[in-house]
């Protein structure tokens, strides 16, 4: 993107540039005459948001096996959700009044009481499990739901075609970095998704323009570097570590004759610890999928 210290004529031949390009969710990878598509992904969307960006069809209609982060079928299970319940929830007695600041517990419940949720009914939730209910509240306030996610579309589109699925973890560990997530910044985590509440619609559409048109620079500036600040041990386990452990997979999935379909979260792939960049720097070529 043009910067002010670039001459008038520069920056007009880009603007022109940028009215007839447009990017996409959907890179190729490709080395030694072997290929297979990566595509971000948000993982709950409105029925607004269809259809997605064509360069889905394309990456989908050519792929013999989709390859989602984590087994989405299995998310569903009762065995799951028990244990994900138990994530959210402390299990040795405490509460949740003991395990944050007064001020941040006072916030919380003007909000809870704000959505005429009964505080009590959330006494024993972890910070982590309280903040992701909070999210996914408002997430769904704003027409966004987990059944729309580009996952769960591509999943039943492969189920139905009989496509072969596979996953970059399983579930246990799946949950494993949820866990965590507040671990050291308790009031922090919960006062920063309280705040966040007024800025979300206006945060997620600027998101998902920049996701629909493959802007992964914009991608890194909206959802990447505030995170890096406030938050590098998030950022560290639920991003860095997990990209870290995916790229062998990817590299084996180049090995064999299949095409596959890898989808993930669209932050997995903006920024220098990014798929995208990773994958560059291992020396194969990524191209955006027009």
């Amino acid at each position: 993107m043009p910067r002010y210290m670039f001459y008038c004529v520069s920056i007009v031949i880009s603007l022109l540039s940028l009215s007839v390009y447009a990017g996409s969710p959907v890179w190729k990878v490709s080395k030694d005459n072997h290929h297979l598509y990566i595509g971000g992904t948000f993982h709950l969307l409105s029925n607004d948001d269809y259809p997605l960006p064509k360069a889905f069809d394309k990456a989908y209609k050519e792929s013999s096996e989709l390859i989602f982060e984590t087994d989405l079928s299995a998310l569903q299970t009762p065995q799951y959700m028990q244990k994900l319940t138990q994530m959210m929830v402390f299990s040795d007695g405490s509460t949740l009044q003991s395990a944050i600041k007064p001020a941040t517990l006072k916030a919380l419940t003007a909000y809870l009481e704000s959505r005429q949720l009964p505080p009590a009914q959330f006494a024993t939730h972890t910070p982590t499990g309280i903040a992701l209910t909070i999210s996914l509240i408002e997430m769904q306030a704003i027409g966004m739901k987990p059944e729309a996610g580009v996952d769960q579309f591509f999943t039943s589109l492969a189920k139905n075609d009989k496509k072969a699925l596979g996953q970059l973890e399983t579930p246990d560990e799946h949950i494993a970095f949820l866990s965590g997530l507040a671990e050291g910044k308790e009031d922090e985590f919960i006062m920063k998704t309280l705040n966040d509440i007024g800025e979300l619609p206006q945060m997620m559409g600027e998101l998902k323009a920049a996701w629909r048109d493959g802007k992964n620079l914009k991608l890194e500036e909206l959802g990447i570097k505030q995170l890096q600040q406030e938050f590098p041990k998030i950022y560290s386990s639920l991003l860095v570590k997990r990209n870290n452990a995916w790229i062998p997979k990817i590299e084996d999935m180049m090995k064999d004759a299949n095409t596959e379909f890898v989808l993930v979260g669209a932050l997995h792939l903006a920024g220098k610890e990014g798929l995208v960049s990773m994958l560059k720097a291992k020396g194969y070529k990524v191209e955006n999928l027009q």
